[in-house]
This record gives C-alpha cells, structure tokens and sequence, in this order.
C-alpha cells in the first residue's frame, strides 16, 4: 500500500523531496483564509506536515500519499489516511489537499475512493471520518460522493468544522 494507481493518478509515499511542491500547493495564496488559514501556510508549516505524514508512515504502514499525474509526473496534491483524535477518540481521518490548478478534475475524489478502499480491505478498518469547516462545500461533496454522512459538528484547530462518517459495510 506504499503506492496506489488510479486510472489518472498514482499515490505514493511522500519523500522528503517531496517539500517544494507540497509547499507549492500548501502555500499557494488562491486557497480562501476561511479554509486553509495562512498560519499554515508557510514553508516551516509544510515541512511539519510533511515530516508529520513520513512518521506516520514509519509508525502505522500507512498513510497520506503524495499525489501525481500519471501523465507527466507532476504533483497535485496530498490524500490517504491517518491517524487523528476527534470527540476525544482516537480515529483514521481521511484526508486530502489538492493544488488550485488542479480543483473541479475529480483527483481529489479519485484518490480518495481508492484511500477509502485501501481503509475497509487492505486495513481492515471499521470506519473512517472526514472533517471540513463549513464553508468548504466543495469537500462536502466529496463527502457526500463517497457515501459519507454528517455526524456533527467540531472544532479542529480552533475552527468550527462539519464530521462525516463512512462505515464499512458488512
């Protein structure tokens, strides 16, 4: 599961080479402030995130991959699975982050059915949960694309944000 292949993209484990292009994409100014505040913007920011993923890899054999274009090889984005402590429990989030140029393709809906997929067969995992703030329609739909259902409301990094839920079905 260190790599995945869709029809138009492949996820694989990120590197630390890997740094420029997700700062590209976590920094660039087009994401609203409402959904991607700039205190996680800067390159020091990523460079946790990124260090964040890698040791979540080394820890759990899984995790968010790096995404590219089959075609050209060029990074678009962020998606798997990780760990996460939401309501107070432990949980597996599913995740993404997709570069601007590359928003309304469908990449962050592909790689996300195939994270779901690796969740409930490769993993074995009973559910798994996604979380946006409120603004963030087009997450939601993603959400909802995937069978998700909303559970409630939250907050995550002192912002006020919507939980969905897609459990496994026997």
């Amino acid at each position: 599961m260190t790599s995945v292949t869709t029809e138009r993209l492949t996820g694989r484990r990120p590197e630390p080479g890997d740094l420029p292009d997700w700062v590209r994409i976590f920094g660039d100014p087009r994401v609203e402030e409402a959904l991607w505040p700039s205190e996680f913007r800067t390159p020091d920011q990523v460079a946790a995130i990124l260090k964040s993923s890698i040791e979540h890899w080394d820890r759990w054999g899984f995790g968010p991959w790096t995404v590219r274009e089959r075609a050209g090889g060029r990074t678009v984005g962020r998606v798997g699975l990780q760990h996460t402590t939401i309501l107070g429990r432990p949980d597996v989030e599913l995740a993404w982050f997709i570069d601007p140029d590359d928003w309304g393709k469908g990449y962050a809906t592909e790689m996300a059915e195939e994270a779901v997929r690796a969740a409930f067969t490769t993993l074995g995992l009973d559910s798994l949960v996604a979380y946006t703030v409120h603004d963030n329609l087009a997450s939601q739909a993603i959400m909802h694309k995937l069978g998700m259902t909303y559970e409630t409301d939250v907050e995550n990094a002192g912002m006020p944000h919507v939980l969905y839920r897609l459990s496994r079905i026997s």
